[in-house]
């Protein structure tokens, strides 16, 4: 059934779901089927915004109305906060470097699921303070996705994630971590 003709309350199959004009993941194609589609089946096959699917379970049916398309691009926001003169840090996204030096910064860019995303830090060569290397990646206004931590001077404490669906938000940190 065309997605114009499909009631709100209406669940949603996969060809349905295929007039909608709503993005695929990254690495997913169209399936056709009269199935109806479980929350994990939309978002694992759509970019949605899932602030509307919340009170649904992964295995339970949505209706149309909670069909919303969420943002394919998503806001990396990092902070470097290095209290040694020869400790520095980096943050790339997919192999290329965003930010990198010593001292405090912070910043951001954007990225989309499947990016892959580095926060390193390298601690220092000498000194009180500069034998520590923290990284960190969070998602969501919070959650920890990946961390590292080191002691020794010169050693690395590198963080690597993969975007993924219903991500809205990222935070990378180097040094001290917030």
């Amino acid at each position: 059934m065309p997605w114009n003709d499909l009631a709100s309350n209406q669940m949603v199959s996969f060809t349905d779901a295929q007039g909608g004009g709503f993005t695929l993941q990254p690495g997913q194609s169209a399936v056709t089927s009269n199935q109806c589609m479980t929350k994990s089946d939309a978002t694992t096959k759509y970019v949605l915004d899932t602030s509307y699917l919340t009170s649904y379970a992964s295995n339970q049916l949505i209706p149309k109305s909670v069909w919303v398309a969420g943002s394919t691009t998503i806001t990396v926001y990092w902070d470097a906060a290095l209290f040694c003169a020869t400790a520095s840090y980096s943050f790339k996204k997919n192999g290329s470097t965003i930010a990198s030096g010593g001292g405090t910064a912070s910043g951001s860019f954007t990225c989309v699921v499947g990016d892959v995303l580095v926060a390193e830090q390298i601690s220092g060569v000498k000194g009180i303070g500069c034998d520590t290397a923290n990284s960190e990646i969070q998602r969501n206004g919070g959650t920890t996705v990946a961390s590292a931590s080191n002691t020794g001077f010169n050693v690395a404490a590198t963080s690597t994630w993969t975007v993924t669906s219903g991500t809205t938000s990222v935070n990378m940190y180097a040094g001290a971590i917030a």
